[in-house]
Formats: structure tokens, C-alpha cells, sequence
């Protein structure tokens, strides 16, 4: 304390602030002098004559430049801050050293108190440094005639006496700090001029503490208290501690699940900038503020209600789907960009949470879940002083863009980005291993496999192509960017292992999804359709094992893409084609290497069992011409068949090519049926006698855009009662 008061700075404010000492100590003298007081009493009082004054050069700094013309309120502003400030240092210099000042608790807070009693020297010797960097000292002539009003040479405040109701009343809403019960010593939190080791401090402001009746304004009871802005370590919103200047009155506002009162008690009135707290007891506690302090604390409080808000899901549209901690976490931006209002730098120990938007809709098949993208919200840890946020909403319509570093010390490290409109903003996230790396890349791509869902196939692909157009003109020609290798389908987990794709029961398409991997990137293709919304179509002519699938216009796709290995212009392209997906029909076509791969993936996809999947030399329909007893045959010049079961369900699915009555068509086999086998000519000849089935689809006035393709789980009413005859090569 000695070397603060020997500053050369403290010294001279000193000499300005001398004639006024005699004031201060004339006022003292009449109500408590500074002799008697304890070292508490001494160190209260210096704080809270420093806080006034502080506040007061803050918001001349703040201010003065912004308003010249109000030469005279900043003069006037200026002198109450310098008689203020020199208040503190009078008292500090009064009391002398420590040992003529003796605590009232003896030895027990003698330590904290010598503490904050330099800590007050320190922060007046910084408003000192302040008055002068400003240019706000004034002359000692000017100094010497400044002229004091009775009220600005006061030290004690005079407080209204009250009746021991209204003490027990006071004492009762809240005795305690933001941090729990204390001793008489409480000023760390009352009084806090920076922050300390469990407890961050925003600010300190004014204000006039108003106690009166329930539904009555007469009989007001005023009390001057300094207010201070103050959130724990542990605690993710703030808390304002409201004390008078002799420590009698003295409470806090907390967050929920407090002792009360918390902030839900807390009305907001707007009209006379004040707060508003219902006491158990009837009476209302009214805390009145300058314009200025009351739009900060709103803003300040505001700030933290919308921070945790935003880290919350959005009621009956997301569900929390993954929460972590992430090791450190990196905001990378250019100055260019919008700021987020996130720290700069690394940041440890940041909790990341993943939501999962989706609506629901009413159809005529019932409510669907319909998944609408991803929401990341990525909140600083308490620890940190200023609760920051980062959200990020990822919609089916653009492509996730990621990319995998290595972090410090080689740790394993994803970078997400997450602003379309500037490529420089990237989230970059370390983490301590890879599988937690992987875990939260599964999840916002929609791969992640939850405890009630398995992979019902995983194989090999030859390639997949995706189109919106129905009836390409040329075949495509283009090699594919993306080279995708692997297939899997997840669905959810049957009750009965045994029945995992055997074709028994039709897929939960609410979790059905098949999942596209590839080194440049991924999709997950949500099969989430209604009955008669699928449709497929196997190869009849083209060499190779591939199948199709026609969709309806879709809107859950999610697509990522990774940047390293991607070219700069394949982001747009894919965000083009995501649009065109979600307003036109397309087609999928899935390669294999082999048949058995392609005959697990349509099973997984459809619920039905290939039992026999060919191409016969000949198919050919009879049908009866009218008036003569005459049959006409239709014959299909290329034909693949497949037999399908689900269940105790069989059918017989044909698709043709070349065949001028229709491109498919498909219709139940039953155990009624008659079949004739027959040999002719090196041909086996099996012939379905008087088949029930429906004219096949795809004819030459068929121009819908799933001509060619056959729903499974919606059949045609069987109208057509003729003979089907198929051959086979022996």
C-alpha cells in the first residue's frame, strides 16, 4: 500500500484533492469518524466512494467525445467523479495504516480485507492514470477554487431508520451472494472491483433501492445501493448483489433453482427503467436505474437467456440427437466476415451439442416424422467470461463441408465450415480421439447407428448415379467425381434376429436410410416413403448387376462433402442438384459386382426376398380378342423376371425392353395357381394357366414419369384373367 501511495500520480491527485480532505473530514466527524471505524467499515467505504466515481468516468470517457455540446453536464460530470474518487483516497489515508484500524472479527478476514483494501489503492492509482491520459485533471488553481454542496462532501449517507420488521423483512428475501451464505465479510461480492478466482465481475452501476407496500407507491423507503453484475465460474448466468453503503441492506438476484429470489420472480418496467421483486411477505422491491445502466443489465441478461436458449431444443421441432466435450475448439474468420461474437483463439473444454430438426405431417397413411437438417450449437465453458455461443444450421438443400486435420500434439481434428458465405469461416474442432471424431461426423451426416437400429447389408458398390431426368435422350458419358465404393442400409432392429432381411415384414421406413460412402465424401438417402411411393426397375439388356429406384421429389437428403479431395466447383454443383432433387422426381441406379449384393441391398430396401432373378427367352401374354373366340399373343422380345417374397406374400415381377405393350408389370402368385411345364425345341415352356394380373405398365399412352418402374407393396387390381407363358434355355 506504501508504494501505491508514494506513486508520484497518487501523490499529486493528493495535493489537488487537499482542500477538500478538510471538508470530507468535517462531514465524517458529525456522524462516525474514520477513527472509530473497523477496518471493514474503512475498506466498504473507500470501495463504495470509488465504484461512484468510477462509473461516473467511465461514462465521461464513453460519452464526452460522442457529445461535445453538453460542454457543462460533462464539467459538472467530471467534478462529481473527482470529489468522489478523492473520497476513497481520503478515506484510505485517513485510517492510516492497518494497524490503527482494528476488524471486528479479529484475525479470521483480516487477510481478504488487507487484500481488497490494496486492490482499492491499486484502481484508484488506474482512475488517477485515466483522469490524467484524458487531460481531466484540473489546474491547481482551478482545483483549489472548486466549491463543494453539502451533499457532495458527505461520507456516510443517511438511511432511512426502520422498525425491526422492516430489517427482518430486508434481511429475509436474501441474505446471501450469488455464491452462498457468508460471514460479516461479504464485500468480494457487494462490492467486487475485478474479477476473483471463483467469481467474474461485469460491472457496477447506481441505483435506488424502493420498499413499499404491495398495491400501494405511498410510504416509499429509499435506499442508495450500488449494484454489481457478477456470474460464478460454475454458473452459466449472471446474478446482480445490491448492497447499501453500511452493509445493512443487502441481497441478490440468482439464476432459477436458487434461493430466492431468482430472476423469475423479476419484472421488467420498461417505462420507469427499474426492477421489479415480490417479497414472500406483500411488499415490492423496487431497484430504479439511469436509462443507460438499466438497457445494459437488460442487454447483458438478455444475452444469456438467448445464449442458453439457443442451447436448447426447439420444443416439438428438434431433438438433442449428441452432446460433447470438445478439447479445443478453434473459430477461424477473416476480419471481412461477420463476427459472432465468439473468442478468438483455443478454447478448451467447449460443450457441443447436435440437434435434429424435423416436422411433423399428416397423410393419409398417418403422421410422418419428415427430417428437415441439423442445428450445432457450440457453447464456451463457464470458465470462460464471456458465455459465447456459435449455432449453425445445416439444411438438406446444401451440402455439409468438412475436412479432417491434426490438432496439437497430433490430435485428431475436424473442421467444419460453417458460413456459405464466406469460405475463410471454419469451425475447427480437436479432439482427444478419433472414434469421438468420427461419432460426431456420423451424426450430422445421419450415418450415426442408434441402440435400436442395425446395418441390415453393407456391400461393395461399382458406382451410383442419381438424375432428375426421367427419359435421358443420351446415356451419360461423364465419369463419376465422387467414385463411390461402399453401400449400407440401416433400418431398425427387429425383434427377431432371425429375420433380418429374409423378406417377413415390410422395413420401418421412418428409420430406413442407405448410406453412399466415398473418399471424397458422403450421402444418406432417407427412405422415409409412404406405401406406393417406391418404386424399382432391374436391368433387362445393359451387361452388369444394377438396380434402380425411382423417388418422389425428396427433402431429407443430407449430403457431406469433403474439401481437400473435392474440386472448388463440385460444392455448388451438388447444392444445384440437392435443389432439383427436392422438386422433381429422380432416379438412383445402384451398381454391384456381383448379384448376391444387389439381391441383399433390394431385400434391406424393399422387404422382399429375390427367390429367382433371370432373363427367359421368351415371355408372352395371351389375351382373348372380343366377339371371336380368337387369343392374340403379346410377346416381349427381352424380359428379366424376378420372384419376390414377403412374408407368405409371392409375386412375380417382369420387366421388358423393346416391348411395345408396356416396360413392366407386376401381379401375386398364389399357391392356387395352375402352372403347365412343357419342352419344345431345346425350350422349356412354363405356362401360368388363366394368371389374375394387371396389363403391364409403360405403354405407349403411359407418360408418367415411374412408367417402367413397379411398386412392390402396392399391387394393381388383377383385371386381366389370361394364360402368361414363359421359356427358359434348357
Amino acid at each position: 500500500a506504501s508504494l501505491v501511495l508514494g506513486d508520484d500520480s497518487i501523490k499529486g491527485f493528493t495535493d489537488l484533492s487537499q482542500h477538500l480532505f478538510k471538508a470530507f473530514d468535517l462531514s465524517a466527524s458529525r456522524i462516525n469518524p474514520i477513527s472509530n471505524c473497523t477496518l471493514e467499515d474503512v475498506v466498504r467505504l473507500s470501495i463504495w466512494w470509488f465504484l461512484l466515481g468510477n462509473m461516473k468516468l467511465e461514462q465521461l470517457i464513453r460519452e464526452g467525445s460522442s457529445f461535445p455540446f453538453a460542454q457543462e453536464d460533462n464539467n459538472i460530470l467530471l467534478q462529481q467523479a473527482f470529489v468522489e474518487i478523492s473520497k476513497s483516497l481520503w478515506v484510505i489515508t485517513t485510517a492510516g495504516p492497518v494497524d490503527g484500524v482494528f476488524s471486528s472479527d479479529g484475525e479470521t478476514n483480516l487477510l481478504p480485507l488487507l487484500s481488497a483494501r490494496l486492490n482499492v489503492l491499486s484502481r484508484i492509482r488506474q482512475a488517477v492514470w485515466a483522469l490524467n491520459r484524458h487531460g481531466f485533471l484540473p489546474p491547481q488553481q482551478e482545483s483549489d477554487s472548486c466549491l463543494l454542496s453539502s451533499n457532495d462532501s458527505s461520507i456516510w449517507i443517511d438511511y432511512p431508520s426502520v422498525g425491526l420488521d422492516m430489517n427482518v423483512l430486508l434481511s429475509s428475501s436474501n441474505c446471501t451472494t450469488a455464491r452462498g451464505a457468508r460471514d460479516s465479510f461479504d464485500l468480494s461480492d457487494a462490492f467486487m472491483l475485478s474479477d476473483t478466482e471463483d467469481t467474474f465481475h461485469y460491472g457496477s452501476m447506481a441505483v435506488d433501492v424502493f420498499l413499499f407496500n404491495e398495491g400501494s407507491n405511498s410510504q416509499q423507503i429509499r435506499y442508495p445501493c450500488i449494484l454489481s453484475i457478477i456470474r460464478g465460474i460454475s454458473e452459466q448466468t449472471i446474478s446482480i448483489v445490491i448492497s447499501s453503503q453500511n452493509g445493512l441492506l443487502k441481497f441478490s438476484i440468482k439464476p432459477a433453482g436458487s434461493a430466492k429470489p431468482t430472476w423469475e420472480d423479476v419484472t421488467w418496467l420498461f417505462f420507469i427503467n427499474a426492477l421489479e421483486v415480490k417479497l414472500p411477505t406483500g411488499f415490492r422491491l423496487q431497484l430504479r436505474f439511469s436509462p443507460w445502466d438499466f438497457r445494459t443489465l437488460k442487454r447483458m441478461y438478455d444475452h444469456c437467456c438467448l445464449t442458453l436458449e439457443s442451447f436448447q431444443p426447439a420444443l416439438g421441432e428438434e431433438a438433442l440427437c449428441f452432446e460433447t466435450i470438445i478439447k479445443s475448439t478453434y473459430y477461424h474468420t477473416s476480419r471481412q466476415s461477420r463476427s459472432q461474437h465468439f473468442p478468438r483463439g483455443s478454447i478448451a473444454q467447449c460443450t457441443l451439442r447436435i440437434f435434429e430438426k424435423s416436422v411433423m405431417r399428416s397423410e393419409g397413411t398417418g403422421v410422418r416424422t419428415v427430417h428437415t437438417g441439423y442445428r450445432i450449437a457450440l457453447m464456451t465453458p463457464p470458465i470462460v467470461k464471456k458465455v459465447s455461443i456459435i449455432v449453425q444450421e445445416w439444411i438438406p438443400e446444401r451440402p455439409i463441408q468438412f475436412d479432417f486435420l491434426r490438432g496439437e500434439n497430433g490430435n485428431p481434428a475436424l473442421s467444419l465450415k460453417i458460413d456459405d458465405g464466406d469460405p475463410t469461416v471454419a469451425l475447427v474442432l480437436v479432439f482427444s480421439e478419433s472414434e469421438q471424431r468420427n461419432q460426431l461426423l456420423a451424426q450430422i451426416t445421419g450415418s450415426f447407428i442408434k441402440d435400436d437400429e442395425t446395418v441390415l447389408v453393407q456391400a461393395p458398390l461399382s458406382s451410383f448415379t442419381w438424375t432428375t431426368d426421367m427419359r435421358p435422350t443420351t446415356p451419360s458419358t461423364g465419369s463419376d467425381p465422387f467414385q463411390w465404393h461402399t453401400v449400407r442400409v440401416i433400418s431398425k432392429q427387429p425383434c427377431d434376429p432371425d429375420k433380418l432381411h429374409i423378406g417377413n415384414s415390410q422395413p420401418s421406413t421412418d428409420s430406413l436410410r442407405i448410406v453412399l460412402d466415398s473418399a471424397k465424401g458422403r450421402i444418406t438417402d432417407r427412405v422415409n416413403v409412404s406405401i406406393g411411393e417406391l418404386r424399382v426397375r432391374r436391368n433387362v439388356i445393359a451387361s452388369g448387376h444394377e438396380l434402380r429406384i425411382w423417388r418422389q421429389r425428396q427433402e431429407d437428403l443430407t449430403v457431406s462433402l469433403s474439401d481437400l479431395p473435392v474440386p472448388s466447383e463440385i460444392p455448388q454443383q451438388m447444392t444445384e442438384t440437392l435443389k432439383r432433387m427436392q422438386e422433381l422426381p429422380s432416379v438412383r441406379t445402384y451398381r454391384f459386382p456381383n448379384l448376391a449384393d444387389l439381391h441383399m441391398f433390394q431385400a434391406a430396401v424393399t422387404g422382399f426376398t429375390v427367390l429367382f432373378d433371370g432373363t427367359p427367352t421368351s415371355f408372352n401374354i395371351s389375351r382373348r380378342r372380343m366377339m371371336v373366340p380368337i387369343n392374340k399373343e403379346w410377346s416381349s422380345p427381352h424380359t428379366r423376371i424376378q420372384i419376390l417374397k414377403r412374408g407368405t406374400q409371392v409375386q412375380l415381377v417382369a420387366f421388358f425392353e423393346g416391348f411395345s405393350n408396356g416396360e413392366c408389370m407386376n401381379f401375386a402368385v398364389k399357391g392356387i395357381d395352375v402352372f403347365e411345364k412343357s419342352v419344345k425345341g431345346g425350350v422349356t415352356y412354363l405356362r401360368l394357366v388363366d394368371a389374375k394380373f394387371a396389363l403391364p405398365a409403360g405403354g405407349k399412352r403411359d407418360f408418367r414419369d415411374e412408367r417402367g418402374f413397379v411398386c412392390l407393396d402396392l399391387l394393381e387390381y388383377p383385371g386381366e384373367h389370361n394364360d402368361i407363358t414363359i421359356g427358359f434355355a434348357t
